[in-house]
Order: C-alpha cells, then sequence, then structure tokens
C-alpha cells in the first residue's frame, strides 16, 4: 500500500488533569498529508496499522489515557504553496 505524499505533518492536542503533578488525560493525533489525488482509504488504513499494530507508543499510552486520531487532507503543501 503505496502513497506517495508531497507533505505530511502531524499534531498532537492533549489535555492534563487538574492535580498535581498534572497528568494528561486525552491525546489527539491529527495526520496532515498534502497531494494531488490522494487515496484518503490508503491513508486512513496506514494511520490505522500503525496506531493498532505498529506504533509501541500508542499502545503503551493507550493503556494509560484516550487517545484519538484523525487525516486532514489538503490540495496543498504546508509551505502555502500550490501544487
Amino acid at each position: 500500500m503505496w502513497v506517495e505524499v508531497d507533505d505530511f505533518a502531524m499534531t498532537v492536542e492533549s489535555k492534563l488533569t487538574d492535580e498535581v503533578p498534572a497528568l494528561y488525560s486525552s491525546m489527539h493525533l491529527i495526520y496532515e498529508f498534502a497531494g494531488a489525488g490522494l487515496d484518503r482509504e490508503k491513508l486512513r488504513k496506514a494511520v490505522e496499522l500503525s496506531q493498532d499494530k505498529y506504533c509501541g507508543v500508542s499502545a503503551m499510552y493507550r493503556k494509560i489515557m484516550d487517545i484519538i486520531w484523525e487525516i486532514r487532507i489538503s490540495e496543498e503543501n504546508f509551505n502555502g504553496r500550490s501544487m
């Protein structure tokens, strides 16, 4: 399953508890892909495999907090240049 992308970025948003020391209570992973004609289903499958099978960090974090993720696709790369 090969998808050629022109640009990729990942953003992590998280929530902390109010107590001290503050602990992470949830994480939101945003996968951003840029490129013309990207196949959303292939990207979803790749991210899903990463999260559910190959990423040990996500597997460890899932034991202590909720993790959600989403995919965003853009026709322009992240430098604002049109492709």
